[in-house]
């Protein structure tokens, strides 16, 4: 799904830079161009970034010598009842969502942002830690590079889907769907298109600020693009103390991003729905500008950097501009497969249906690509998952009830547990983050 630029880190310097848009010039096609255009950005946030260290110079190397992964979850006694953790969908796609425990059994910060932060303001019930330690095949751990998963890829996966649940679902609302994706797209073709052009460097503050606003109103699917910037800036960009300590370490530091959406957009820390999010710039600027995670806030910084960096997901995902001349949502669908696969994923009316359908295709991909551990792989933040197919792959694995001890931040191993990873994907009623 996506190599992981940090595991045996060696320098590569990309044939483009940042502000290139033309990918003719350089002789490329659109795919090489966009992968040439991430190349440029990962360099810049290594050599810009104030964390960008923890790009090239992070935990995860250590991590997957000896693969300890922590699972909370409010639910432990339905899960002992029912000796299953189950799947969940969402960025990762379909796996049991982890942080890596390091080899001195300390937790990585994320684990505290959930366990401290997160799950509280979802749940009164107590929270509990599993466990999970995976003895893979020898052949699978040298192959951990390419254990990477970008959500902002699956729109072709997401295309997949929707064609192999159509036969399942009523025709009216096929077509309603079709119709009502197409007129999105082709009514607002001119705002994608200014991003996509990625000609952003003569675009003003102003005439940014109402196509931001624009974009994101009338296509609301498009969201989760803003989130991801917005966690990029600043899990990458703050310079807080605890920042600075934490990226010595090897790690980001979660909880300022996530006290950002908890006081700017609270319903997303309630019910995880990217179609819920949207914050102004103006809000945003204010925001950080008054908040302590930047010790002096540059908002001529950050301005153009979610500019350029929203134009590059969405070239990322479009490639090509939006054509005037596309006759219907079939011919708007084989140009653009992976814009209109994350609208549809998005604009689906069962999650829990799309997710599941959607996992029977990530599973196959798993198998064959022998990948143990979905890593999110945008930013090396903690997040990472485990393949619940993983006696497919000849792996073993051991579940375990643990301790959180607050004063040594580290995990203590109680007693193994007859738990099974289950395939299945949670219904999205029944998780308490996700």
């Amino acid at each position: 799904m996506s190599n992981i630029k940090w595991f045996n880190y060696t320098e590569e310097k990309s044939k483009t830079d940042l502000y290139a848009h033309n990918e003719s010039m350089l002789n490329l096609s659109q795919k090489e161009f966009i992968k040439e255009l991430d190349l440029a950005w990962f360099n810049f946030f290594v050599k810009n970034a104030p964390n960008g260290r923890v790009l090239i110079s992070n935990t995860y190397n250590l991590d997957f010598k000896r693969i300890m992964l922590v699972h909370l979850t409010p639910s432990f006694n339905e899960i002992l009842k029912t000796g299953k953790v189950f799947a969940s969908g969402g960025g990762l796609g379909a796996a049991v969502y982890c942080s890596p425990v390091h080899q001195d059994n300390t937790v990585h910060n994320i684990f505290e942002q959930y366990f401290f932060f997160q799950l509280p303001k979802n749940t009164k019930k107590k929270i509990s830690a599993i466990c999970i330690e995976i003895t893979p095949d020898k052949e699978n751990t040298t192959n951990v590079k390419n254990w990477g998963v970008d959500y902002t890829n699956f729109g072709e996966i997401e295309c997949q889907t929707w064609k192999n649940l159509k036969p399942q679902i009523d025709v009216s609302f096929i077509k309603e769907l079709e119709k009502r994706v197409f007129n999105q797209i082709m009514n607002n073709k001119e705002l994608i298109n200014t991003f996509v052009g990625y000609k952003l460097d003569k675009l003003s503050y102003g005439e940014f600020e109402q196509v931001y606003d624009n974009l994101f109103a009338k296509i609301p699917s498009l969201r989760f693009i803003s989130y991801e910037v917005l966690a990029e800036y600043i899990l990458l960009f703050q310079d807080n103390k605890k920042a600075y300590d934490y990226s010595f370490k090897g790690e980001l530091y979660n909880l300022p991003h996530k006290k950002f959406i908890s006081d700017l957009c609270p319903s997303m820390l309630k019910k995880f729905n990217m179609i819920d999010f949207f914050i102004s710039l103006n809000k945003i600027s204010q925001y950080l500008h008054s908040s302590d995670i930047f010790k002096q806030f540059n908002q001529e910084q950050f301005i153009n950097f979610i500019k350029w960096r929203i134009g590059f997901y969405l070239k990322k995902i479009s490639l090509s501009l939006i054509r005037d001349n596309y006759k219907d949502f079939d011919e708007l669908i084989t140009n653009h497969p992976s814009l209109i696969g994350q609208i549809l994923y998005r604009e689906f009316y069962d999650k829990n249906l799309f997710e599941r359908e959607r996992a029977k295709i990530i599973y196959d991909f798993w198998k064959k690509e022998n990948i143990i551990c979905p890593i999110y792989s945008i930013l090396p933040k903690g997040e990472i998952g485990i393949n619940p197919c993983l006696e497919d792959l000849g792996a073993n694995y051991q579940v375990f009830e643990a301790e959180f001890n607050s004063n040594t931040k580290k995990l203590k191993i109680l007693k193994e547990l007859k738990i099974k990873l289950e395939p299945e994907i949670i219904d999205k009623s029944k998780t308490t983050i996700r």
